[in-house]
């Protein structure tokens, strides 16, 4: 394959950015489970690098003399400034790639806590506007199974999973799970600190293992609990916790 600077270039500016956004981005937010395809891929990572240059040339012209220096020289004065200072080029891009990751992690999280939503339904105004339009909520597009099982702030999420077949019952705290489509019913699940019972009026007894991996394609349901992080053990009486529940029919 014969080595193009051009395409060096490109990928360098237009897509790497982009793609240190997204990388970041889904740290705290899944990716969209909807196939894409390659184009699609191609335009959101060039769009995001887009959005970061733009943002990272705002900050040069507010903050440094780049505005006189484009004033002067236009933007061809400018390329060649930069051509002519590779340090300073290398510098802007270092920079970039930076704000790129820093930028896809904000969008994580508002993705993950909608601030601007909270305030818009928060505030009485809006709220009372919005309700006139007719709109109670806004859909989201991540699965429910991941809707269900995120935690809030400094939250801990205790689960119990009933097996099917009178498997019994395991509880524990959620470590990590799989984040697929609702669809997909055969998705795995880890606990820490568990505890199991065979029956369900049955009382709780510790079960000596590290973790402990499920599969939600043996689980009959699923009960969900969040405790604050200083919380103690979980719920070991012979009740299950309260909190929501996942169905697996």
């Amino acid at each position: 394959m014969e080595f193009s600077f051009v395409s060096l270039f490109v990928f360098v500016v237009f897509i790497l950015p982009g793609f240190l956004a997204q990388r970041s981005r889904q740290t705290l937010f899944p990716r969209s489970l909807q196939p894409v395809g390659a184009l699609g891929e191609a335009g959101s990572l060039i769009l995001s690098s887009v959005l970061v240059h733009s943002l990272l040339c705002a900050l040069l012209l507010v903050f440094t003399s780049g505005s006189v220096v484009l004033l002067q020289y236009g933007s061809h004065g400018l390329v060649m400034l930069l051509w002519h200072h590779p340090w300073r080029t290398l510098s802007y891009l270092w920079t970039a790639l930076v704000l790129g990751y820093l930028l896809g992690f904000i969008e994580g999280w508002m993705l993950l806590r909608h601030p601007v939503r909270r305030w818009l339904f928060k505030w009485n105004r809006l709220s009372r506007l919005v309700h006139s339009l007719g709109i109670t909520r806004l859909l989201d597009e991540r699965p429910v199974w991941f809707d269900v099982l995120i935690p809030g702030d400094s939250d801990i999420v205790f689960v119990e999973a009933a097996l099917k077949e009178n498997g019994g019952y395991y509880t524990g705290i959620l470590e990590t799970y799989a984040i697929l489509d609702d669809t997909e019913r055969n998705k795995d699940f880890c606990l820490t600190d568990v505890y199991f019972k065979k029956q369900d009026t049955a009382r709780y007894s510790k079960i000596p293992c590290s973790k402990l991996l499920l599969n939600f394609e043996d689980v009959y349901s699923l009960r969900v609990s969040f405790e604050p992080a200083t919380s103690g053990e979980p719920a070991t009486s012979g009740t299950a916790p309260a909190g929501g529940v996942l169905q697996n029919g």
